[in-house]
């Protein structure tokens, strides 16, 4: 198995970003977990590919191989989404002039976070179309 330390590494960080997880779900921090969640999927298809592609030259899995481009399109703005909202939750907190956020105001910060970090990536993969 040539690939064997990507494989490995795959897995290794798969554990990795499940450490800091149940951390930033109390915190409630919306765009770190996205950013943990596409992380966390981007590298299971990568491990998924690694195990199933290596030292093929046929194609083992047809039905895989178009799911596994539908997320990575969808991680290649995912990610780029998920850092703007940490990007988003840094801006307020460096200019916040009052000390506590009302329930109102953080629940509509978490449906814009969720709304950039989920709502763009499925719109973009669902919009998609592959030309053969």
């Amino acid at each position: 198995m040539p690939q064997t330390a990507f494989t490995v590494a795959c897995g290794l960080s798969l554990a990795l970003l499940i450490l800091p997880a149940p951390w930033h779900i109390k915190a409630r921090n919306a765009g770190t977990i996205l950013y943990i969640a596409w992380s966390f999927v981007g590298n299971l298809v990568y491990l998924v590919n690694s195990i199933v592609w290596s030292g093929k030259r046929h194609n083992p899995a047809p039905i895989w191989c178009d799911i596994s481009t539908k997320i990575i399109i969808g991680l290649n703005v995912a990610l780029p989404c998920v850092s703007l909202c940490i990007q988003r939750r840094l801006h307020q907190i460096s200019r916040i002039s009052q000390v506590q956020t009302t329930y109102d105001q953080r629940r509509r910060q978490i449906y814009i976070d969720v709304s950039i970090g989920l709502g763009a990536p499925l719109l973009i993969m669902a919009l998609h179309t592959h030309y053969i």
